[in-house]
């Protein structure tokens, strides 16, 4: 028989049951883990769905700011069997650039502010724990998500004076100024250019090609400077026959002269470069406009002489220098961008001296003749401005405002108050005619106005005569008060092609022409190396003679210089008071979620 000691020692060393232990002690961790890896994956699938609820709720508000809130409400109403909590709805500008950083891209701002284009929600919603509340003090876990949607909004628009409007001749002169040289487009050229049609998508893409610049973010095309004859070899890239060839012969013989492309297509917002492609990519313009525009840009500040023939009673000859001074900064011909972005046309300068016949002035005094009469004109127009002020992205019906724009017909401010242009009768020097700023009156000179030959008769003297005195004048008017206006474009409007609209300050020439030609501007003076001509009997008939001129001046001579100043403007394609704005585009881009 075994004794009690080996009894004792085989009890000790006896292992069987061990297993079970253990396995018990391990279930429990093991039933744990499975607990919260259930748990995690519940916790992980809603964490997903609430993350589409805010995704679709973002995307549906931001596509009508206005109505954000409800329509977020509505979307996760009808989607979420039990729908989450919205905890904020932000309103703000979200600027797509991968070199900002994620957190600073999004900018809140108010629901009401101009530049909102984007909206961002938070969404709370619990999820019970299913396992792990045994082991856990809460019973369900809070889950919350955020999301970003954007929607760019945008327009390409053209605001133009006239000057975009030139006939053939005015664009052969136009390519004289730009050139140094003769060049003259035929009449099947002007013509095919017209109707040639260019993207702007497709230009841009051809001026990056050529300028070995990564295309997508349009912003760095745009702050490029590029010669004349690579830019018109960018816009024949897409035409064909005719017209591509048109635009070969001029890069052939056009100067290599730098423009910058700012100039032609402005982008107000630097950011929406990297978005411009949803903008641009369905508007077309002409080949003419751009090549106009080319032009414009590369020859600004610089004085076209214009041949222009006026048939005029009274009119003997006129001789016309325009100088369209350079737009201000970030005011290209043509604009892309969102609400609030603005564009300007050129401050332009007219000179015109018009020969007028001698035989339209009368009453000047007895034994007065007049020989010549010569009117040394400047005309000074002011900018033209127009803001797109608003996009509507959902239109109900067909008259309904799809692009809205603020417009201003050339106010510009001085100390004589807000006006549209100036008018001036007497001499500029060359520089101060294109120098920058505006003309002003204080360095305005005396100029020949009217030549008289003088006889008096003296009784039983021979008569005194003088074959040739000069008289000499300077004078200047404000021209109108300008107006502010409103423009709108409707889906009918853009349906059928009334693309271009105009606001007019309406015909202010006729009242400046009488305000300069008024004896109460108009200063007159003999010519200075005369006046010793003036002794004895002829100094009171001269003062007769300056006392009556601007009387006879106003009943003779304003109607045909009206009729030729209005000519002269007309040919150039300008208007005072005028300006036309053309909807190239609006786009609503399909709205985004944003990271």
């Amino acid at each position: 028989m075994p004794t009690d000691k080996a009894s004792s020692a085989t009890f000790q060393n006896d292992e069987s049951g061990a297993v079970a232990v253990i396995v018990a002690l391990l279930l429990t961790v093991l039933l744990g883990f499975a607990a919260f890896a259930i748990d995690f994956g519940l916790l992980t699938r809603d964490k997903t769905r609430l993350q589409g609820y805010a995704d679709l709720a973002a995307i549906s508000a931001v596509a009508d700011l206005p109505a954000a809130a409800p329509r977020a409400q509505s979307v996760i109403a009808r989607n979420a069997s039990e729908p989450p909590a919205i905890t904020a709805i932000r309103y703000g500008r979200f600027i797509p650039d991968p070199t900002v950083p994620a957190a600073a891209r999004f900018t809140e701002m108010d629901a009401a502010d101009h530049g909102v284009n984007a909206v961002r929600l938070d969404l709370q919603h619990p999820t019970p724990l299913v396992f792990a509340g045994s082991f856990l003090p809460q019973t369900e876990v809070m889950l919350s998500t955020t999301a970003t949607a954007m929607q760019a909004r945008g327009a390409s628009f053209s605001l133009s004076s006239g000057l975009l409007r030139l006939d053939r001749g005015a664009v052969n002169a136009l390519l004289a100024r730009a050139f140094g040289t003769s060049v003259s487009l035929s009449v099947l050229d002007h013509a095919a250019l017209l109707s040639g049609q260019v993207n702007l998508l497709d230009f841009l893409d051809a001026l990056a090609t050529d300028a070995d610049v990564t295309a997508g973010n349009y912003r760095d095309i745009l702050d490029l400077e590029m010669a004349l004859p690579r830019v018109l070899d960018a816009i024949a890239a897409s035409q064909t026959g005719i017209v591509a060839q048109v635009l070969a012969d001029l890069s052939g013989r056009a100067p290599n002269r730098n423009l910058p492309l700012q100039g032609i297509i402005s982008l107000p917002e630097p950011e929406l470069g990297l978005v411009l492609a949803d903008f641009i990519d369905a508007t077309e313009v002409t080949a003419l406009d751009l090549l106009v525009a080319a032009l414009d840009v590369v020859s600004a500040d610089r004085a076209l002489d214009l041949d222009l023939a006026l048939a005029i009673p009274g009119v003997l000859g006129v001789d016309t220098l325009l100088l369209v001074q350079e737009r201000p900064a970030q005011s290209g011909w043509i604009s892309v961008g969102e609400p609030q972005a603005s564009l300007h046309t050129a401050q332009t300068r007219l000179r015109s001296d018009l020969d007028i016949a001698p035989n339209l002035l009368s009453g000047l005094g007895i034994g007065v003749s007049v020989v010549e009469v010569h009117l040394p004109l400047y005309l000074e127009i002011a900018n033209a401005r127009a803001t797109l002020t608003d996009l509507n992205c959902r239109p109900a019906q067909a008259t309904d405002a799809v692009a809205t724009f603020q417009t201003s017909t050339g106010l510009q401010g001085t100390a004589a108050g807000p006006h549209i242009a100036e008018l001036f009768l007497g001499s500029f020097t060359p520089d101060q005619f294109t120098a920058p700023g505006g003309l002003r009156a204080a360095d305005l000179q005396f100029a020949d106005l009217v030549d008289i030959a003088i006889e008096i008769d003296l009784f039983l003297l021979p008569p005194i005569r003088i074959g040739l005195l000069t008289l000499q004048a300077r004078s200047h008017t404000i021209i109108g008060s300008g107006q502010t206006d409103q423009i709108s474009f409707s889906q009918s409007d853009i349906a059928s092609g009334q693309i271009s609209k105009r606001v007019s300050s309406g015909n202010v020439l006729s009242t400046g022409i009488g305000s300069l030609l008024h004896a109460d501007n108009l200063q007159i003076r003999v010519e200075p190396s005369q006046l010793p001509l003036l002794a004895g009997l002829v100094g009171p008939v001269v003062n007769t003679v300056i006392a009556a001129l601007p009387t006879a001046l106003l009943a003779g001579v304003a109607e045909p210089v009206d009729q030729a100043l209005d000519e002269v403007l007309r040919l150039a394609g300008i208007e005072l008071g005028t300006a036309e704005i053309t909807l190239n585009a609006a786009h609503c881009a399909r709205p985004r979620l944003m990271r």
